[in-house]
Formats: structure tokens, C-alpha cells, sequence
């Protein structure tokens, strides 16, 4: 439980930052550059955060009319996000399935494409970034967008995916990775697949 929890907090983490840098305005000159971008971020992310929250409820509803394949199996105890399933594949089979369930959350749009084009630009700087939690796992650092196959000290080759996207001014994303186990324990990573959806932006516990 460690291991995931790590693993998707740090991916998390750098999903969020990422996406902040982009609907956050930036362009300050002078001596206080940095202070003055500071600012300028903080007043963008301020900005931001307002109209996530306004519009929550449409991106709630949104979510609501998620639709998995039938081997998608919900699941709480042990989620990460808001809502986590269970496949009984590996991930290899299973990340296909990711663009037809992002469709039906109307997740293709303009602001989620301005996302993924920007993101795809980070994702080269973003993994020659090796940071202390993923060192303390022994984990590679994985593409902030799609799919990639990591390598784990322990546990070999793993398919992992991210898509962050843009829902009704609400940033979320989708993750997909083997499921670990720990049920007898030790833990030990799996063949089925975890796929988890985390939380809109404009929910109270995702903004702070």
C-alpha cells in the first residue's frame, strides 16, 4: 500500500503543479521578476480556483455518467481517489479502454487539449527530474501524459498511464497501473490493473 500511495501521490503531485504552470498567466520583466511572477501565479491559481469551484457541479454531474466496461469492478477500501476500479487484466489490455471512458465524462475538449499539447512539451523535462520519492521507491519517473513502461528495481518492466484533463473549468486526471496487492501481505504488485479517477479541482480536499 505504501509503494502505490507513494507512487500516486508523487505522480499526482507533479500532474497538478503541471497543469497549474499552464492555466496560470506568466510574463513578468525587471529586476522583481520573481516576485512579481509569484504573484502573478498566485492570482492566477486564486482565479482558477474560483472558477473550478463555481462550476463543480457541472463537473460532478459529468462524473456521474462515467461508463466502464463491465470488468470494471469499484472498489473504496484501499482507493486512492474518487473513484478507483478493479480489472482483472493486465495493464497492457486494459489502457485501451481509457480514451472510451474519458469520452463519456465529454473529457475531449478545447481546455484538455491545450493541457495535453503543453504537457506533452513537459514531459522530457519533467522525467530528467528524479525526486526523493521516487528515488526512496525505486520507482522511474513515468510520462505526465499516456501511457509508458517504467522499469522498478523490484518488480521489472510496469505500463502506467496519466491523462490529465479539463472538465467544466476542473482539472482531474485519470491513472492506470498494476494493482498491488496486500492481501496476505507482503504487498506485491499484481496482473490486474487499478484505474482510478481522481477528484475535480473545485472539490474543497482537492484544492488545498
Amino acid at each position: 500500500m505504501g509503494l502505490r500511495r507513494g507512487y500516486l501521490i508523487a505522480l499526482g503531485v507533479a500532474l497538478i503543479t503541471a497543469i497549474a504552470s499552464i492555466f496560470i498567466p506568466h510574463g513578468a520583466n525587471g529586476l522583481d521578476r520573481a516576485q512579481a511572477q509569484a504573484a502573478a501565479d498566485a492570482r492566477g491559481q486564486a482565479a482558477a480556483d474560483v472558477l473550478a469551484r463555481r462550476h463543480l457541479p457541472e463537473a460532478m454531474a459529468a462524473l456521474r455518467q462515467v461508463i466502464v466496461p463491465s470488468g470494471f469492478r469499484r472498489f473504496t477500501a484501499g482507493g486512492q481517489w474518487y473513484r478507483c476500479y478493479l480489472v482483472r487484466e493486465q495493464t497492457g489490455h486494459v489502457a485501451p479502454e481509457l480514451p472510451g471512458i474519458l469520452r463519456s465524462i465529454g473529457a475531449f475538449n478545447g481546455q484538455t487539449r491545450l493541457i495535453q499539447a503543453r504537457m506533452q512539451a513537459l514531459n522530457s523535462a519533467i522525467n530528467r527530474v528524479e525526486t526523493p520519492v521516487y528515488r526512496q521507491f525505486h520507482v522511474a519517473a513515468a510520462n505526465l501524459i499516456g501511457c509508458s513502461t517504467i522499469y522498478l528495481r523490484r518488480f521489472g518492466a510496469q505500463t502506467h498511464c496519466a491523462y490529465p484533463v479539463r472538465i467544466d473549468d476542473n482539472s482531474l486526471s485519470v491513472f492506470l497501473l498494476p494493482y498491488i496487492s496486500c492481501d496476505p501481505r507482503p504487498c506485491r504488485w499484481t496482473d490486474e490493473t487499478e484505474v482510478d479517477i481522481s477528484p475535480p479541482s473545485g472539490v474543497p480536499q482537492a484544492s488545498q
